[in-house]
C-alpha cells in the first residue's frame, strides 16, 4: 500500500492512499458477491451471479463503491500505522479516485502540539504547616468510621446509628429576604411593597410577615451524631431523631437565630415531618494496634505509627 502524507495548516495531515490491484480486484469480487446476495438477478439464484453480470447489470463504479465500504476501515487503520500519526478525533474520507488506479484521501485531525515554557523559572513560596493533633486524631476517626459495622437494630434510634427516614419538610424565610413565589417568580420585600402590604393587611385584619414555602420530601439515610456542627442534614436534626424505632413519626421545628453562624440558616424556620423506616446500628472498630495493622494492610505496626503515618500524609 502506497501511502503520501501532507500536513497541512489547520493542524490535520492529508493521506491519500493508492490501493494495490489486486487487493482492490479481491475487494470487488467480495462485493459483486454480496451485491449478488441481496438482489434478485433474473436467470440466477441469489448468491450465484456471475461476477461479469453483477458489473454489466450495476456498474463498475457501484462495485467499487462497496468494495471500498468493505475495504475502508482496514486501509484507513494500515495508512494511520504507516504515517506514524496518532489522530485526535476520527478522521475522514474526503476524496475517491477510481482512474487509472484506486486512490482513497482521509483527513486526519492530529494530536496537538504542546510547546512549554521555562516553567522551571517560575517559582512560589511553599510553607509546610503544622499539623493539629485535632486533625490527626479527625482523620483517624475517619478511617474508623469507613471501617464501622452497620447491623439492623429493632431498638429505637440512639447516637451513632445510622437511620432511614422519610422528610417532608417547609421552610420559612424571614421577612426582610428576597423569596421564591409559587410560580417561581422572585418576590421582593422592599419598603413600597411593605408599605402596601401592610395597609393591605390592617384594612383586611391580616399580619403575614414571613414566607413559608416546600423544602424538601425525600427518603435519606443519615448518621445521628452528637455534634451539631457535623450533622448532615441541618444541625438539631439528629437529637429529634433520637429514641425513635423503626415506623415511628414526629414532626418538630429548628429555628436559628439572625446572627446565627451558617448565613443560609440564619433567621430561618424549619418545619420537619419524618417518619423512621429503618434503625440500624453501627459498631466502630477498637482503635488499637490491630486497627493499624488492618487499615494498613500490615505496613504499620502499632497505632503510634498509624498516627504517625497520617501526619506525614
Amino acid at each position: 500500500m502506497n501511502t503520501q502524507i501532507e500536513h497541512m495548516d489547520n493542524h490535520t495531515a492529508k493521506l491519500t492512499v493508492e490501493v494495490a490491484p489486486e487487493r482492490m480486484e479481491k475487494a470487488m469480487q467480495n462485493a459483486a458477491r454480496r451485491i449478488s446476495r441481496e438482489v434478485n438477478i433474473p436467470g440466477f439464484r441469489k448468491g450465484k451471479a456471475p461476477y461479469n453480470i453483477i458489473l454489466q447489470r450495476f456498474g463498475v463504479k457501484t462495485v467499487i463503491s462497496e468494495a471500498i465500504d468493505l475495504l475502508g476501515n482496514d486501509i484507513y487503520k494500515e495508512a494511520l500505522e504507516e504515517s506514524h500519526i496518532e489522530p485526535y478525533a476520527p478522521g475522514s474520507l474526503e476524496d475517491i479516485e477510481t482512474d487509472p488506479t484506486v486512490k482513497l484521501t482521509f483527513v486526519v485531525p492530529k494530536q496537538p502540539e504542546v510547546s512549554l515554557g521555562d516553567y522551571r523559572d517560575i517559582r512560589l513560596p511553599f510553607e509546610v504547616q503544622d499539623v493539629e493533633d485535632s486533625a490527626v486524631s479527625d482523620a483517624v476517626k475517619s478511617l474508623q468510621e469507613r471501617r464501622a459495622v452497620v447491623e439492623p437494630a429493632t431498638r429505637p434510634a440512639q447516637l451513632g446509628d445510622e437511620v432511614k427516614v422519610h422528610v417532608n419538610a417547609t421552610i420559612t424565610h424571614p421577612e426582610s429576604e428576597m423569596h421564591t413565589g409559587e410560580a417561581g417568580q422572585e418576590v421582593e420585600t422592599d419598603e413600597h411593597a411593605h408599605d402596601e402590604h401592610n395597609e393591605q393587611d390592617e384594612h383586611e385584619g391580616h399580619h403575614h410577615h414571613d414566607h413559608t414555602e416546600p423544602y424538601m420530601e425525600d427518603d435519606i439515610n443519615a448518621v445521628l451524631v452528637e455534634k451539631e456542627d457535623d450533622d448532615e442534614v441541618m444541625p438539631g436534626f439528629s437529637q429529634n431523631l433520637v429514641g425513635l424505632s423503626a415506623g415511628e413519626e414526629k414532626s418538630f421545628t429548628l429555628t436559628f437565630p439572625e446572627d446565627y453562624k451558617q448565613s443560609n440558616l440564619a433567621a430561618h424556620t424549619f418545619i420537619f415531618n419524618v417518619k423512621v423506616e429503618e434503625v440500624k446500628s453501627r459498631t466502630l472498630p477498637v482503635l488499637n494496634d490491630e486497627f493499624a495493622k488492618q487499615v494498613t494492610d500490615g505496613e504499620k505496626e502499632t497505632l503510634l505509627d498509624l498516627r504517625i503515618d497520617v501526619r506525614q500524609q
